[in-house]
């Protein structure tokens, strides 16, 4: 499946040969949403024998994740028609003291997906992270903390395993956005999903989406391209 914008950028979702269960990496952000979301409609279309396992962290800094996770996946469902194509949602709790920062989340969850793949609980992994917006784009962002690991990706950030692909490693979030408006997803999907990391206290204990953490300002300025 070859996705493109109108922005000059590309990236292609593969299922891999012999490949009957995926796990998808769901936080219940736009990215991972997309990339569930594609591949179950490609699988409806075609009548693929392959089940679609979602895998979501129950971050105590995020606590949300879960749960927009589950009701994005409930979406895909009744949108598709296609409950049968999803097999079981994997999900483990992380404290605060196991994600201080973003290599410490990354590690557990490599942990956690590491033993799906090894007890053959799923076949592949897909992983939803993408490029970072240009860096005069961040620039303007009121939040300067971004992934440098986001800023300058190849092909081996696509393909981090043989068990593992990342199909949005070399594209910005405009690319994602342009699916949503594709699929007639804007109004309907996104607004399901959520982006933002601001802590308690500036979400009204997360009950709100903060406006001003970076993944927020993201977001807003993906969005705002397609109406340029």
């Amino acid at each position: 499946m070859l996705l493109t914008d109108s922005f000059g950028q590309t990236a292609k979702i593969e299922i891999p040969e012999n490949v009957k269960k995926i796990g998808v990496s769901m936080s219940g952000g736009a990215d991972s949403s997309m990339l569930c979301y594609l591949p179950a409609k490609k699988c409806k279309e075609k009548n693929v024998d392959i089940i679609i396992h979602p895998i979501s962290a129950r971050f105590s800094v995020r606590p949300w994740s879960y749960n927009r996770a589950k009701k994005v996946t409930n979406f895909i469902i009744s949108n598709l028609d296609c409950a049968e194509i999803f097999g079981q949602h994997y999900y483990f709790n992380i404290s605060k003291e196991e994600c201080q920062n973003d290599q410490e989340k990354e590690k557990h969850f490599s942990h956690i997906t590491g033993f799906l793949l090894q007890n053959n609980m799923i076949d592949h992994l897909f992983s939803g992270k993408t490029k970072n917006p240009p860096k005069e784009v961040m620039n303007t962002f009121f939040d300067k903390k971004s992934q440098q690991d986001r800023n300058k990706p190849t092909e081996k950030n696509i393909y981090k395993a043989p068990v593992e692909t990342v199909p949005w490693a070399m594209v910005d979030k405009r690319l994602i956005m342009s699916q949503y408006q594709k699929y007639d997803l804007i109004n309907t999907l996104l607004p399901i999903t959520r982006s933002c990391e601001g802590d308690k206290f500036i979400t009204d204990n997360f009950t709100k989406e903060c406006g001003k953490c970076w993944w927020c300002e993201e977001r807003k300025w993906a969005l705002a391209q397609l109406n340029d």
